[in-house]
């Protein structure tokens, strides 16, 4: 970046930047003093971002300072930003824990294994930043981020945003243009604009060394609106005479998006060979002088020191000690004014010197870039080279080495392969709109048979991943019929994302789809094996869609017992299908109310997910597991569990079926009676699942009011709501709102109500067969019962939830039972149920009805006292978090890996916790109560 004084020399003041220096001053004295932060300094070509970088560099002296720039060519290397980042520190990568040590050395070379996520390797460079800081504060600035490539963009994004407490700035300069990457979301963003009127006339002058006409320097002041790279470039555009007045300013200034032909102009002086030399170096990223000379031997007509003598009187390219332009829109404006056939040649030349084995990558790149037809012979090697980069974690890189490899492949239905393997390459690197550009493109050729299944599953991966369940659904009931059973890989990633469909969608897809995807899913069936639960849980849906849960909730359950008996034979069974194959098995758990099953498939998941660094994956594990952890009473564990799902999806930028708000937040709301976030976001769930087919939010949001009104009293309302959940009645949910139902009509007086729902109650009851499912059903029956009969129902139903995980229901039976007993003019009977509910209620901060299982108690003539509200209620759901984990005996880095943030991070929280709770050790905190 052009500095903001003439011949560029860096003045130690820059010319009208004190707010842009002043923040960036704060952001460094924080990180002397052990709180780590990041800055994001944008706005358009030319306006001092790189010298800002540079005058923080000047103010960091006591720091260890990184400097990485995005290169526009370097774009299409995964993980080139991050070889910048991190090799300065190569020394410390083996002190790394193992999964982040496994997938940074992956990423540089040094190691073969599985490809990293990108969120893993972020954890992996944070990490590194942390320990390379416990010596000496660090500073990382990153120039032109815009350039980075896509999986170095993510993990300078993610870095950025878990900075907290260590002693790490980091710096980033980023372009804003229409097509701006949209990352670093939620970090403070400094916008740069031009200078002031008064700032720009003091640059000005400076950069024409005073030889400038007042009204003229008055005149390209306004027209440049003070962007200080044109106000430095122009005076050597321009003629002396036009800088004294004496002759017409050009019309239009080459300024704004026009910069670059201040470049070519002095392009334009070069002879042939200074210009192939310019544009060789233009081409190639690496910048190696020894290459661009051996290139250059096929294109110099005059000895290689001659022509970078005269490349580098330019003042535009230094050559030693590696190839490095002035400006990055240097070499876009040398790329971009040669000719198609010059630049051909440029990359034939360097592909031409480049080892085919060691170099492999880089030279089918250059392959692919010099060929003006298609050929196939250097399509294999460019989908040879994507394999190689998805396996080193280049994802976005290997999509785009594919859709190059589909250009240049002769055959039409080969090109059509390789297009669709690009669409879900791009997926998995998380750029859902590109992976849809790539699949557009793919279905405009017209397609066969096989290849209009492929295009399917395509689609309905993206639709899933974007959370649009109906939009999956309708893909899915047009194509299945014409999927063919002999692509076993595809047959199985349609049967897959299918049941995710029906499962997720419930009675918002309509009838006609679900019809299509239990009978496709019956025809591609795999065969049963050992290995995994696959074949029972797809016929379970299938047999769930075709004649109700009675034939389904045997192979729903079957197909969640051996998911759970040997997760690792489940994982390895499901391959790369694994994290929707989770989301299905753990719908069926849910499905069939097997709490245990949840619970044991949650946990696996959110393991996998981490161990593997699946970013995207992990918000949703978790949204699961937090919906579990309300319906335990464990609402201040679902609350870190929530708390940082939704911190990594802001990170992602992926929520898909999470949710916004997640149903579990408003179902804990519900419990603590919170009228207002319950109904806001129930509101919101509702409109969200509507718009997207999300019909299992539906049922979610009404079991929430329905919770929110009987806490409250009115079952009248609660009657309402909970009838629409019989009536919507996605998967497991329904069986809870017929309950429910019984419990809202017994209370209003319609015992006809309650005795209509019993029977369908029973049969879901007896198929499902867990603690948890018979106690609802003994529950339901108690309610309508009489006598002694009720009696023994009710203390049937405790004793069935006390052996399931779901506490809420249990403390609710326990309310109505000592309700029911009180009424019967048993009140001794009643005070232990009442205390028992009261006790729980009070536990889990269900405000409500700990306050009618108070008033009941009180009724009995028992004297109520009102509970302490615990000193751990004043932790934050992260500190909470981590004080558990700390309790339990994790020490630091381990606690840092599972949440994905520093070991300085865990101590910063942790001596907050030890305040808060007034202890000094791990002993002691290990002896406090921590709520769930």
């Amino acid at each position: 970046m052009v500095d903001s004084d003439p011949e560029g020399q860096r003045s130690r003041t820059l010319v009208g930047r004190a707010r842009e220096r002043a923040a960036i001053g704060a952001l460094l004295e924080g990180a002397r003093d052990g709180t780590s932060g990041a800055v994001v300094v944008a706005g358009g070509i030319g306006v001092g971002k790189s010298s800002l970088l540079r005058d923080a560099i000047d103010a960091a002296s006591d720091f260890r300072v990184l400097r990485v720039a995005g290169v526009e060519s370097e774009m299409a290397f995964g993980f080139a930003g991050v070889h910048q980042l991190v090799l300065p520190f190569a020394r410390l990568v083996d002190a790394l824990a193992g999964p982040q040590r496994a997938a940074l050395q992956t990423v540089l070379g040094t190691a073969h294994g599985d490809p990293p996520d990108p969120y893993l390797v972020g954890l992996a460079v944070l990490s590194l930043l942390a320990g390379a800081a416990a010596a000496q504060p660090v500073l990382v600035v990153v120039d032109e981020a815009q350039w980075l490539d896509e999986e170095s963009l993510t993990v300078v994004s993610f870095v950025a945003r878990r900075l907290q407490a260590d002693r790490v700035a980091l710096v980033v300069a980023i372009r804003t243009t229409p097509n701006s990457p949209v990352a670093f979301e939620g970090v403070r963003r400094i916008e740069v604009t031009g200078l002031d009127p008064d700032a720009a006339l003091e640059l000005l002058t400076a950069a024409s060394g005073g030889a400038i006409a007042r009204d003229v320097a008055d005149r390209l002041v306004a027209a440049t609106d003070g962007n200080p790279l044109a106000l430095v470039e122009l005076p050597d555009a321009l003629t002396a005479d036009q800088l004294r007045g004496a002759a017409p300013l050009p019309d239009p200034l080459p300024i704004g998006t026009r910069l670059a032909s201040v470049f070519e102009s002095r392009l334009r002086t070069l002879d042939e060979d200074a210009r192939g030399l310019l544009l060789l170096a233009s081409a190639e990223r690496l910048g190696d002088p020894r290459l661009l000379q051996r290139a250059a031997t096929a294109i110099l007509h005059r000895h290689w020191d001659d022509a970078v003598a005269a490349a580098e009187k330019t003042g535009l390219v230094a050559f030693t000690p590696g190839v490095e332009f002035r400006h990055p829109l240097v070499r876009s404006a040398v790329y971009y004014s040669a000719t198609p056939a010059q630049r051909r040649a440029a990359h034939a030349a360097l592909a031409e010197v480049l080892d085919a084995e060691s170099d492999a990558d880089r030279r089918a790149w250059h392959l692919g870039a010099a060929a003006a037809e298609p050929d196939e012979r250097i399509a294999h090697e460019l989908e040879t080279a994507s394999e190689r980069l998805r396996r080193r974690g280049g994802a976005s890189v290997a999509a785009a080495y594919l859709w190059r490899a589909a250009e240049l492949t002769p055959d039409q239905s080969r090109a059509t392969d390789r297009l669709l393997e690009a669409a879900r390459t791009e997926l998995t690197a998380g750029r859902n709109r590109r992976a849809q550009e790539i699949l557009d493109r793919a279905t405009t050729t017209g397609l066969d048979l096989r290849h209009r299944g492929d295009a399917a599953w395509t689609a309905v991966l993206i639709h899933l991943v974007a959370g649009d369940v109906r939009a999956a659904g309708d893909v899915l009931a047009r194509t299945l019929p014409d999927v063919s059973d002999t692509d076993a890989e595809l047959a199985l990633g349609i049967c897959v994302a299918a049941d995710a469909v029906a499962l997720g969608g419930a009675r918002l897809v309509d009838d006609a789809t679900l019809s299509a995807v239990a009978e496709g899913t019956r025809r591609l069936c795999p065969a049963p094996h050992v290995a995994t639960p696959l074949p029972q849980l797809l016929m379970g849906v299938a047999a769930r869609l075709e004649s109700g849960d009675g034939d389904a909730v045997p192979l729903l359950r079957a197909a969640v017992t051996a998911a759970t008996e040997d997760s690792v034979r489940f994982e390895q069974g499901a391959g790369h299908h694994v994290h929707v194959v989770y989301f299905d098995t753990v719908l069926a758990a849910v499905g069939t109310l097997d709490d245990a099953g949840w619970d044991e498939l949650t946990r696996s998941w959110v393991e996998l997910a981490r161990r593997a660094g699946a970013l995207a994956a992990l918000p949703l594990a978790l949204g699961f597991r937090s919906w579990l952890e309300v319906l335990q009473g464990r609402f201040g564990s679902a609350a870190s569990h929530l708390a940082e799902a939704e911190d990594l999806a802001s990170v992602t930028g992926v929520r898909g079926l999470l949710g916004t708000p997640a149903p579990a937040r408003v179902l804990a709301d519900a419990w603590r009676g919170n009228e207002e976030a319950t109904r806001t976001g129930a509101r919101r769930m509702m409109q969200e699942a509507h718009d997207r087919g999300q019909g299992i939010a539906i049922d979610q949001a009404y079991a929430a009011l329905t919770v929110l009104e009987i806490g409250g009293g009115r079952y009248d309302v609660a009657l309402r709501t909970a009838r629409r959940g019989v009536e919507h009645g996605a998967i497991g949910l329904r069986t809870i709102a017929l309950a429910d139902l019984v419990e809202c009509a017994t209370r209003c007086g319609e015992p006809d109500v309650a005795e209509s729902v019993i029977v369908p109650l029973a049969e879901q009851a007896e198929a499902c067969g867990t603690p948890w499912a018979r106690g609802l059903l003994a529950r339901s029956r108690a309610l309508l019962a009489t006598g002694d009969s009720a009696d023994e129902l009710f203390r049937a139903a405790i004793d069935e939830l006390a052996r399931s995980t779901i506490a809420t229901e249990h403390a609710r039976t326990n309310l109505l039972y000592g309700e029911w007993l009180r009424r019967a003019r048993r009140r001794r009977d009643a005070r232990q149920p009442l205390h028992d509910a009261l006790e729980a209620f009070e536990a889990f901060g269900a405000s409500r009805f700990a306050a009618r299982a108070g008033t009941e108690l009180a009724a009995t003539g028992e004297h109520v006292r009102k509970r302490d509200v615990p000193s751990t209620t004043a932790l934050t759901p992260k500190e909470a978090q981590i004080a558990r984990l700390a309790a339990a005996g994790e020490r630091n880095h381990e606690i840092a890996a599972q949440l994905f943030i520093t070991t300085s991070t865990v101590e910063y929280h942790l001596r907050k916790v030890f305040v808060k709770l007034g202890v000094t050790s791990r002993t002691q905190l290990a002896q406090v109560d921590l709520p769930d």
